[in-house]
């Protein structure tokens, strides 16, 4: 019986610290823009715009219609983290997109 307690203490700290990886991807400075090449991405703009703009993400995180998580239909929109790392003279952009709208754009330590 005294197992019962810690194995329950050790599911509620890793339950804490899947909570809050989608925090530690999204750490450093929030910008109210982004540069792809001459173009300009502001909040508001739409996910198809971006990727027309700027190309396919180096990653993309998604949470919604498609995830077995996915709250249901019309509750919550979906939301996704697209990574562009644009290389050594330039820094990593992580762009939150909810509803199919960017809602806020991390940038973070150089790129590779």
């Amino acid at each position: 019986m005294s197992m019962l307690p810690n194995r329950f203490m050790a599911f509620l700290i890793v339950l804490h610290l899947v909570a809050f990886i989608p925090n530690w991807c999204l750490a450093g400075e929030e910008e109210s823009s982004f540069r792809c090449g001459s173009y300009l991405i502001q909040l508001g703009e739409s996910n198809y715009q971006v990727l027309d703009e700027c190309g396919p993400p180096m990653a993309k995180e998604s949470i919604g219609a498609n995830s077995s998580y996915a709250p249901p239909p019309g509750v919550f929109p979906d939301l996704e983290t697209w990574v562009y790392n644009r290389g050594p003279t330039d820094f990593i952009y992580r762009l939150k997109f909810q509803g199919g709208s960017l809602v806020n754009i991390y940038r973070g330590d150089r790129g590779f």
